[in-house]
């Protein structure tokens, strides 16, 4: 499938959680598309002398498969590219189950496999960022935390594939 503008701006933004803190130099919220894995954005906002060196108080910024791109034309040109791993990440996501499973018996799986000082969490961070992979959390009623979990994307269902959107609060992309 082709990604366009018109494939980007037909689905919505929402917050993924993630805020980022630059100090006094503003904050930032975390976004990703309802609907295309690969892509996020940050609503990134200046104050004090970030504002003024930057000129703006406001901008949105845009990820393809979790890197920085210029701007919204350059995400869907990446977008339209294969998905690209690294040969850690090709050995991880043959450990991870098509069904949710708890994240810390997929991460002792490929520590087992992988060589040591293996870094598996920023290997799951970016396979989730490459819409290969998603996360979820099961339980959690009362005094019990919820626990992580995380499976493989189904393969109908793959990195530039559509998706339903996953929560009710989205703004429209701009």
């Amino acid at each position: 499938m082709t990604i366009t503008r018109d494939t980007v701006m037909a689905g919505k933004l929402r917050e993924t959680g993630g805020h980022l803190n630059y100090g006094r130099d503003g904050s930032g919220y975390m976004l990703c598309h309802t609907t295309i894995r690969r892509l996020q954005a940050i609503d990134r906002h200046y104050k004090g002398e970030a504002a003024k060196k930057a000129g703006k108080t406001a901008e949105r910024l845009w990820l393809v498969d979790g890197v920085q791109v210029a701007d919204l034309d350059a995400a869907v040109a990446a977008l339209n590219v294969p998905v690209v791993l690294t040969d850690e990440e090709t050995a991880a996501l043959a450990h991870i189950p098509g069904d949710f499973t708890e994240r810390k018996h997929v991460m002792a799986a490929i520590e087992k496999a992988g060589p040591p000082g293996l870094q598996i969490i920023s290997i799951l961070i970016a396979l989730k960022n490459k819409g290969l992979i998603e996360w979820s959390r099961i339980g959690g009623a009362g005094d019990r935390p919820a626990i992580p979990t995380v499976r493989r994307v189904p393969d109908e269902d793959g990195p530039a594939a559509p998706r339903a959107p996953a929560a009710p609060a989205a703004e429209a992309v701009r």
